[in-house]
């Protein structure tokens, strides 16, 4: 289910599609997309940002700490 507008002005503290999309972009690292009742986003979306934020969820940002390099160790042999 959308967000509202009054939801997405509690979360911004803006009026405006505009300066909202901004907030987003400049808070969570997304550019969400607008319509004429403002930007596009679901709760689901929403609850997803916020835990990619905290760190609970990975990020897609190429500046983000490096995961560590894995190996498969294969079978041992007998000495």
């Amino acid at each position: 289910m959308r967000l509202d507008s009054q939801k997405i002005y509690e979360i911004t503290g803006r009026k405006r599609a505009r300066g909202q999309a901004q907030w987003f972009k400049e808070y969570l690292g997304a550019d969400v997309p607008c319509d004429r009742r403002g930007p596009i986003l679901t709760v689901a979306t929403y609850e997803a940002l916020v835990a990619r934020r905290l760190g609970v969820l990975p990020s897609n940002d190429p500046q983000a700490a490096p995961r560590p390099a894995v190996r498969l160790l294969g079978p041992k042999k007998a000495a």
